[in-house]
């Protein structure tokens, strides 16, 4: 969703260009276009994946949950946060992203709309300049339990 400086909120047009089992990748259109006359704007962005590692984590295998941009102005700067549900009937994960941060207990969350409780993880980077383009990759595995 992108907000102006008046807070009006629109939604962005987000198409998929990619949804193979392990990547998931969307073109975003920012409208208007994004241009360095218009100075600074705010953009808000997120997706679900339920049941996203069924196939990884649900059979011990390490996965990762990632995130990708590309340079768009010349002084191109991203507040980015990663904020991770897991569902509490699920065994305990770890997170390491590889940028640096550690990935921080937040207090649970009762969807009451799916009736499900989530442990919640997240954490945040502030102001980081992207040139070309950069990841940020958060990898995943189970704790082991000894």
């Amino acid at each position: 969703m992108r907000r102006n400086n008046r807070r009006k909120v629109r939604p962005l047009i987000r198409i998929p260009v990619e949804n193979a089992e392990t990547r998931k990748g969307f073109i975003v259109f920012y409208m208007p276009p994004i241009s360095e006359a218009d100075g600074q704007r705010k953009f808000l962005t997120g997706f679900k994946v339920p049941g996203e590692f069924r196939h990884t984590l649900a059979m011990g295998r390490e996965d990762m949950v990632s995130y990708s941009v590309v340079q768009q102005a010349v002084n191109h700067h991203l507040d980015l946060t990663f904020r991770i549900l897991v569902d509490s009937s699920l065994p305990e994960l770890v997170f390491t992203p590889d940028f640096g941060i550690s990935m921080k207990e937040q207090p649970i969350l009762d969807d009451k709309k799916v009736s499900r409780i989530y442990r919640s993880y997240s954490c945040s980077l502030k102001n980081v300049l992207i040139r070309p383009a950069t990841d940020f990759t958060v990898r995943i595995h189970k704790r082991l339990v000894y």
